[in-house]
């Protein structure tokens, strides 16, 4: 299997880049091709079968370079056919998210105005990420590593709770405590200077500022000062010294303070310490906790860190929010002396808990996903549902909404974002085939349609000859976006191919090969049902506003091959839809002639009900009493008799109505 992991830098002391390093060594020791899509890598790569691959983006701002980062992350995986991706950054288009930080959309709105938000491009285009990522109509698999974070989620973009994978904790497994940990401790302090009776408190991390690092020198500066003297507090972090020097002088800490800068000696850090304090003013989850609690020592820590859950079970030192600078400084003055104490219930509570699965569970999730794809399974891949945001969306294209566009120098490729291309041009290369044969379900001037096989699945291509740029005459982009607005109505269009030929295909899911104008489908036991369900999905549509061109009986399809499609019938043929606010009374008579009027083959004991069927379960759906709907169909029964509904295959001259009294309500 390959797997791509999309990455926006690399260095070796950042707890993300941490868990992207640990999940690609878990992959490549199951026997996967994986490869690390990044912009810079400091630090020794990995001596293994582990590629990375270096994309060097130029842009002015930060914001910028992480929007061109992800444009190339889409381009190149499916340049490569990946099976299988995970976004270790904001980054939309792949299979799985990796949630190391907090939801922005809930956040950044208790921090800056809504005004602020939509001018600054910089967390413009960061909100946009995560919108496009988070979409309901998104195709993209949250792994979360703290329940506030799918609450969080689950509040700003009301996602199922299917989109949620669930990721124990990770940490680096070096950090448990060993059984040499007291002559490993003694050596670390021994290196520092410190005697048996000081203190080391310790915080670690990137961007301490955002850590608390502030907060926790105020409660250094407020100790006691016979413990005060005792204490010593180390900083091992990617942040700026001279910053911190300065910081660490305004809070009148700077005797006590002592900055290590980025340390690849972490495990040894946590054992020479006594206490960790960590008071972040956000912090995702906060792996270093875990690796804390690990090792042995006591931390005391914010309740807005995700993993404070677990720092409050060991030792209940967790500060609760909203975080007050002087709940901090009384906790550490009685962490401090009860540090023995804690110190033993923190060995034990490690010494029951599993601190290092994340890893497994994240690759057996990608794993299945793979598996999912391999067999074309997409009922557990996308969402057919019918959804009104889609209906009235515009954007049939990008990552937000599922889909995904890849471009050569000869063809376009819109398709349903994880979708393989290469089984796509495989079905494309099935339809050239039968076209050179001669198989054709349709062909004519304009277009030709096929129903081809592969990999085990049926599909229906169809071939647009001539699809002109100037409105009008685009058929192609025309059907792949009326076949997306109509998703739960209409066969699933998986992919939309143009090429500089002008020519169109289109790929969809193959319902089955019998509609309600074949004879051959009379003969099923559950016809009245089959023509139950028409009439409410014509009913429906027409509820939403939608007027659909040609509703004769030949377009709608009896579904037998996706069942995961909650319908007995589907409507085909969405190259020319329109959408109303209110749907004309002339569209409606209009869709409901062009259907009755081909019903004229129905065998003559089984036409009355079956009309009658239909036209119940059209008025029930529609909320139409009986006067209305007669009222409809003398208006029908006009424009047949005139010839403005061309096809009609009724010998006798038709009379549609409602027989019964009324209708049952809706």
């Amino acid at each position: 299997m390959k797997i791509l992991f999309a990455l926006y830098k690399y260095f070796p002391w950042g707890g993300l880049q941490k868990d992207t390093l640990r999940f690609a060594m878990e992959a490549v020791r199951r026997g996967h091709q994986v490869t690390i899509f990044t912009t810079e890598w400091t630090g020794d790569r990995p001596d293994c079968s582990l590629h990375v691959e270096i994309v060097p983006i130029r842009a002015m701002t930060n914001h910028r370079a992480m929007d061109k980062f992800a444009k190339a992350f889409l381009e190149y995986r499916y340049q490569h056919s990946f099976d299988v991706t995970l976004a270790m950054n904001r980054i939309p288009g792949a299979d799985f998210y990796f949630a190391a930080d907090s939801c922005m959309a809930s956040w950044m709105p208790t921090k800056h105005s809504a005004f602020f938000l939509k001018t600054i491009p910089r967390y413009r285009t960061y909100l946009r990420h995560e919108r496009e990522i988070a979409d309901p109509l998104a195709n993209t698999r949250i792994m979360y590593i703290a329940p506030p974070q799918k609450q969080e989620f689950m509040q700003a973009y009301r996602l199922p709770e299917e989109r949620f994978i669930y990721l124990p904790p990770g940490m680096d497994p070096r950090c448990r405590r060993p059984e040499n940990a007291d002559e490993l401790r003694r050596n670390k302090r021994m290196e520092f200077g410190l005697a048996d009776d000081d203190i080391m408190l310790i915080e670690v991390g990137t961007n301490l500022w955002r850590k608390g690092v502030d907060r926790v020198l105020h409660a250094v500066a407020e100790l006691p000062e016979s413990i005060r003297r005792r204490c010593r507090f180390f900083l091992a972090g990617n942040d700026s010294a001279e910053k911190l020097q300065k910081l660490a002088l305004s809070c009148k800490a700077a005797d006590r303070v002592t900055f290590l800068g980025p340390r690849d000696d972490v495990p040894e850090l946590l054992l020479a310490a006594d206490v960790m304090v960590h008071p972040a003013r956000e912090e995702g989850t906060g792996t270093v906790l875990i690796e804390g609690l690990a090792a042995g020592l006591p931390v005391i820590c914010s309740a807005a860190c995700g993993f404070s859950s677990f720092v409050q079970e060991a030792t209940q030192t967790a500060i609760p929010e909203p975080f007050a600078q002087e709940k901090l400084n009384k906790m550490l003055v009685e962490v401090i002396e009860k540090l023995p104490g804690l110190a033993a219930r923190t060995i034990t509570f490690a010494q029951n808990q599993d601190f290092c699965g994340r890893n497994q569970v994240a690759i057996d999730a990608m794993e299945a996903f793979a598996v999912q794809k391999q067999q074309l399974n997409l009922s557990a891949m996308y969402d057919f549902s019918a959804n009104d945001k889609l209906m009235r969306s515009r954007d049939f294209y990008g990552t937000r909404h599922g889909f995904a566009t890849v471009k050569t120098a000869e063809v376009k490729w819109t398709m349903l974002s994880s979708l393989p291309l290469e089984l796509l041009q495989e079905i494309l290369a099935c339809h050239q085939k039968s076209c050179s044969d001669g198989s054709f379900l349709k062909s004519d001037a304009k277009r030709r349609i096929t129903r081809v096989r592969c990999r085990n699945h049926s599909y229906i291509v169809k071939e647009f000859c001539k699809d002109f740029v100037w409105a009008g005459h685009r058929h192609g982009r025309s059907a792949w976006k009326n076949s997306q607005r109509l998703r739960g109505y209409t066969a699933p269009c998986l992919a939309w191919l143009r090429t500089k030929g002008q020519k169109s295909f289109l790929i969809f899911s193959d319902l089955g090969q019998l509609n309600l104008y074949k004879r051959d489908h009379h003969q099923r036991e559950d016809l009245q049902d089959i023509y139950d369900g028409a009439g409410q999905l014509l009913a429906e549509l027409h509820a939403c506003g939608v007027y659909h061109a040609d509703t004769k009986t030949a377009n709608f399809v009896i579904n037998d091959l996706c069942p995961w499609i909650d319908r007995q019938v589907l409507l085909v043929d969405c190259d020319q839809v329109r959408l109303y606010r209110n749907l004309p009374n002339s569209r409606r008579i209009k869709n409901l002639g062009q259907f009755l009027a081909t019903t004229g083959h129905l065998p003559a004991e089984q036409k009355k009900t079956l009309i009658q069927t239909f036209l119940h379960a059209y008025g029930n759906h529609a909320g139409l009493s009986v006067d209305e709907i007669n009222a409809l169909l003398e208006q029908v029964n006009q424009q047949i008799h005139t010839g403005k509904i061309s096809e009609n295959n009724h010998r006798e001259k038709v009379d549609f109505k409602i027989e019964c009294e009324f209708l049952e309500s809706a």
